[in-house]
């Protein structure tokens, strides 16, 4: 018997039909959409030993054990080729040996001459209309029946006879933020620029996850290995792998059915730069002291392409259609931020740029080859300043690890002033000083990655969006576990915010020394602050939080009922618009407790309103406001006055 590929089905014409009599569907002619009965036989020469009946994907094929038969509920798809009819078994019609039966549907306009199609229970038009295209054929958890079997013999209206066996072959494919664009396999000893077969995903391509993605794919016999180029939607390679098929029997005519359990595809393991319009360029910084073991390439599917990129290597022309990319050396790199003499760390960028930069893909890449590396307390400073004060106005598509370490991101995009997009932050747990002025001074940046972290630490998040002047949102903050000084100066100086949401700390009741910080202090076109929900304080939590917010019109109600050291040291100094504050401690108004808790909290606040006022939960506290000073500096500034709260 003659083999198939799937292509041939469109270009053979292949028909399915046989000679038996018109005795099923009566002496008169055949209406289209008529409900009609057709009778089905198996007739595929192949002896006893035929491995053609599908099976799920782990049981083994067994060429003496498995057979193709009709089962109940089995389906066929007829077609002309315009025109579909999908027909169900009559399960009583099922013969003895499953050899014969009989399927009833609605009649094509012309029941001379069609296709017939079986690939198990799972069988519909756009599988077949794939089929005819020659497509790949795309299933996610698919019942487990893979194999094609098509009639193409001579026929009429009575029936069809099935006799033909397309050979496909299955991947399951898993992946992370992958979309492939198409996949092209090798035969062993085959050309490889010249591939067997090459396989396109359509303009949207195939988006990968965790879940399996099932693809048959038209194929050849072959007694040798398979090689297969997975490429993504704008043709650059992701991924090479090769699949000895030894195991891949043949019987007879067709051959025996191979998968790929959960070939997991991954993220190409590098860098890339290119531009959003017009050209640029890309070298390695000349004005370093150190320089980590880098490679570049323009052609990163081929191997031999990679050279060394350092100091030395002429800047690299790159635009929209021209992209360089960038990998660790042979030797993998501890660490790429600009270190000088044994303790002391320098922000320099690692690159030098012109042009509008776009930079994407796989940031560890830098320090290691293997796609699988992570971060660990050896990697401090990995990425201090890499890309500081460089032309980048597109960071969103660069792949940043789930894993942090100490000072892992300090002031990477420090004063990159065309940044735009951000790329995102997905750790959960984070290490000191891992964000810190990771965006300061970014005065285009208008939104922020989200931070979906619920343990913070030390510093983290200290003037990470520092001077973002055209920021005007702020991100959730869904920590529960705060570290000392972890907000500090966060936004401070963002002067395009001019609101917050009211619940943004709803979820920080246990506060940390110094968390919050100048967090919000130079917003000075900042209206409103968020609650402030917390009834135990820390040693300086709230200090300078809203210092110079000088449009701020509403302040949160500060709950906490004891006062700590430094807690509301400056809260808000110079807010001049501020017309009150409720502040309902009842302790720590003396020296060993609260401190200078109360220190220019009120400083210059208030000053364009005619009454300001505090609010006070009893005599007591009142009493204890209006003696306290520090420095020369009263807790009550003359032009307010103190209220018990009702």
């Amino acid at each position: 018997m003659k083999k198939f590929l799937l292509f041939a089905v469109a270009l053979l014409g292949l028909v399915a039909c046989n000679n038996n009599d018109n005795a099923l569907n009566g002496d008169q002619p055949i209406e289209p959409g008529q409900q009609i009965t057709l009778s089905a036989n198996v007739d595929f020469n192949q002896g006893s030993n035929s491995p053609i009946r599908m099976v799920a994907p782990d049981t083994p094929i067994s060429g003496a054990t498995v057979n193709f038969h009709w089962e109940a509920d089995d389906q066929v798809m007829i077609t002309d080729g315009t025109n579909y009819s999908l027909f169900t078994i009559i399960n009583d019609s099922i013969s003895e040996d499953g050899k014969s039966a009989k399927f009833t549907g609605k009649a094509l306009a012309d029941m001379s001459s069609y296709l017939v199609f079986y690939a198990g229970k799972d069988i519909s038009k756009e599988l077949v209309e794939g089929l005819l295209k020659g497509d790949p054929i795309v299933l996610t958890n698919a019942a487990g029946n893979y194999n094609i079997i098509a009639a193409c013999e001579d026929g009429n209206e009575s029936g069809f006879t099935m006799s033909e066996f397309f050979n496909t072959l299955r991947l399951s494919l898993t992946g992370k933020d992958i979309t492939l664009g198409s996949v092209k396999y090798y035969c062993e000893g085959a050309d490889i620029d010249k591939p067997s077969t090459t396989i396109n995903f359509g303009t949207d391509g195939l988006a990968l996850s965790a879940t399996a993605q099932e693809v048959w794919l038209p194929i050849n016999a072959t007694n040798g290995g398979l090689t297969f180029r997975f490429y993504d939607t704008n043709g650059e390679l992701i991924m090479e792998k090769s699949k000895d098929m030894d195991s891949w029997k043949g019987y007879q005519d067709f051959n025996e059915l191979v998968t790929f359990p959960e070939l997991e595809i991954k993220k190409a393991h590098f860098i890339c730069f290119e531009t959003t319009s017009g050209t640029g360029t890309v070298a390695i910084n000349s004005g370093r002291s150190v320089y980590p073991n880098l490679q570049y390439s323009t052609t990163p599917a081929d191997p031999d392409s990679w050279a060394t990129f350092d100091k030395n290597t002429a800047a690299q022309t790159i635009s929209t259609n021209a992209k360089l990319y960038v990998r660790a050396g042979d030797t993998p790199n501890t660490y790429l931020s600009d270190k000088y003499i044994s303790m002391f760390w320098w922000t320099t960028s690692l690159f030098a740029t012109t042009g509008n930069v776009k930079v994407s893909g796989n940031l560890m890449a830098l320090l290691n080859q293997e796609p699988d590396t992570a971060l660990t307390s050896a990697n401090d400073n990995a990425f201090r300043g890499i890309f500081s004060g460089i032309s980048i106005v597109d960071a969103s598509e660069l792949i940043m690890p789930t894993k942090v370490c100490s000072n892992a991101f300090w002031e990477t995009f420090l004063s990159c002033s065309q940044l735009k997009a951000p790329p995102a932050l997905p750790a959960m747990t984070l290490d000191h000083h891992c964000y810190t002025a990771m965006f300061d001074n970014c005065t285009s940046l208008t939104a922020t990655p989200k931070l979906p972290a619920t343990t913070l630490a030390y510093e983290c998040y200290h003037a990470m969006f520092r001077g973002c002047t055209a920021l005007t949102a702020v991100p959730e903050l869904p920590a529960t576990q705060l570290g000392e000084y972890c907000y500090q100066s966060m936004f401070n100086g963002c002067t395009g915010l001019t609101s917050v949401p009211t619940d943004l700390l709803k979820n920080n009741l246990t506060l940390a020394h110094s968390c919050y910080a100048s967090m919000f202090a130079g917003c000075t076109n900042l209206t409103n602050a968020p609650d402030l929900p917390a009834t135990t304080l820390a040693q300086s939590c709230y200090s300078s939080m809203f210092n110079g917010c000088s449009s701020l019109t509403t302040a949160p109600v500060l709950p906490a009922e004891t006062l700590k050291m430094g807690c509301y040291r400056s809260m808000f100094e110079s807010c001049s618009k501020l017309p009150s504050v409720t502040m309902l401690a009842t302790a720590g108004y003396d020296w060993d407790t609260g401190g200078d808790g109360l220190c220019k909290w009120l400083l210059y606040a208030g000053t364009s309103v005619s009454l300001p006022t505090i609010y006070v939960a009893n005599d007591a506290a009142k009493t204890a406001i209006e003696a306290w000073e520090y420095e020369d500096t009263p807790a009550k500034p003359d032009k307010w006055t103190i209220v018990v709260k009702p």
